[in-house]
């Protein structure tokens, strides 16, 4: 194994544009924060960041862990998770469009997570929660399938950064214009 290790923003990232992870591991460019990125920031600074733990009958919920599972070269700063009587499963809190089918961006970041999960705890981790906002709860299976896929993804990302390959940017230009690496990229 490699001693590159990802977190689940970069599988977050590498979705929603492959280059990203070019950028970051191999070019080692960490350019200026973008308008959403400190939106979305200042939102987890003030609202999540500041909470350890809450307790519930029979769950406890964890705010701001950042897990390393050094086997799989996987890492995770979680938002939340929740513990209840042995089961376990991450919370994403997002601040931007609220989507009626859950992008892929956002469903490898959780998947990440319950991989994470898993090999922390031993234990099969199944489902995972997205909130927008205080008043909206997605919750979210998690597949085998999506496991092998978010693993398979991990295989792509370390073929980038060990053999310093650019990959395509997104398809979807109306991505770039909020780009933090536009000025690197100019999707050439």
């Amino acid at each position: 194994m490699t001693n590159i290790e990802f977190t689940a923003e970069d599988f977050r990232q590498f979705i929603y544009c492959p280059r990203i992870i070019y950028f970051r591991y191999v070019k080692k460019i960490f350019p200026r924060i973008s308008y959403k990125m400190r939106k979305g920031a200042d939102y987890h600074d003030s609202k999540i960041r500041k909470k350890t733990q809450t307790k519930l009958e029979k769950s406890t919920i964890y705010y701001n862990r950042f897990i390393v599972e050094p086997d799989l070269g996987l890492a995770a700063l979680f938002d939340a998770y929740v513990e209840s009587n042995n089961d376990y499963y991450p919370i994403e809190f997002k601040t931007g469009k609220i989507y009626s089918t859950i992008p892929q961006h956002h469903l490898i970041q959780l998947v990440i997570q319950a991989i994470i999960l898993e090999n922390i705890f031993q234990t099969d981790v199944n489902k995972a929660e997205i909130r927008y906002g205080a008043d909206k709860r997605i919750e979210i299976p998690i597949t085998l399938r999506d496991k092998i896929d978010a693993l398979e993804q991990h295989t792509i990302m370390l073929q980038i950064v060990t053999k310093e390959i650019i990959p395509s940017p997104t398809p979807n230009e109306k991505k770039c214009q909020d780009c933090e690496f536009w000025l690197q990229c100019w999707r050439a």
